[in-house]
Order: C-alpha cells, then sequence, then structure tokens
C-alpha cells in the first residue's frame, strides 16, 4: 500500500530518527543513513521518502549540524553516510561545520524530553530550509 507523506510528516520523521540516534548514542559521533533513519522510526525502504530524508540530510550539512561525510561502496553501488559529532575531530569538514550548532543538536536530543526534543529538531530543519516553523 503506498501512503502520501507530507513535507511536515517527513520532516518530523526525521527529526525522530535523529533524536534517538543521538540520544542512543554511546560515543560522540553518530553515522547516519536514510536508510538506517527509515529502520530507526520502524519504516521500510521507500527510494522517494529516502531521497527527501537525504535533502534533510544535505541541508543540516550546510547549517554546520555535520561534522563530515563519509562516502562508501557497496557493490557498484555508493552512498553518502552524514556523520554528528558533537565536537571538531581530525575528520570534521572545517568550511561547513559549527560546533555550536553540534552541541545544540546533541543537548536537545539527550537533555529534553523525546517529544519537546522531536519537535525542536524539526524547527531546525524548518529554519534550514528557510521556512517558519
Amino acid at each position: 500500500m503506498l501512503v502520501q507523506t507530507t513535507w511536515s510528516r517527513v520532516v518530523e520523521l526525521t527529526a525522530r530518527g535523529l533524536v534517538k540516534l543521538l540520544r542512543d548514542a554511546r560515543g560522540s559521533c553518530v553515522s547516519v543513513r536514510p536508510v538506517l533513519l527509515l529502520n530507526t522510526v520502524g519504516l521500510e525502504y521507500r527510494p522517494l521518502l529516502a531521497t527527501e530524508i537525504a535533502y534533510i540530510l544535505r541541508l543540516l550539512t550546510l547549517n554546520g549540524f555535520v561534522s563530515h561525510i563519509l562516502t562508501r561502496k557497496q557493490g557498484r553501488r555508493r552512498y553518502r553516510v552524514y556523520v554528528f559529532c558533537r565536537e571538531e575531530t581530525q575528520y570534521t569538514d572545517g568550511s561547513l561545520f559549527n560546533p555550536e550548532n553540534a552541541r545544540l543538536l546533541w543537548e536537545l536530543a539527550k537533555n529534553e524530553p523525546f517529544e519537546r526534543a522531536v519537535k525542536e529538531v524539526s524547527e531546525i530543519i524548518l529554519e534550514a530550509e528557510g521556512e517558519p516553523p
């Protein structure tokens, strides 16, 4: 069954998966792919939804929330892994990464109640895109 997903729902799903991954992190970095976010929120893979989530991850990269991007190869396919770190690492992309933004994201995920953190991260995503929350 094909389910239509609105943009606000895609943003909320992405925020929910991201908060859960950051909240469950044991170290100081978390690797994220669209497929992993879909699995985290309990959805099966859908190409269009994964593409929309990848767009959101690129927005977060451009706004300094992503430490660096890894390119992995699986068979003939290449895919990107977005790495969210609390602080700068040796791999950090210095031109885009903003440690204050990264700390804000991690503090929201770790310290706020889950639903409030999801709402706040959703607002961050919408602001990154230039839409009012």
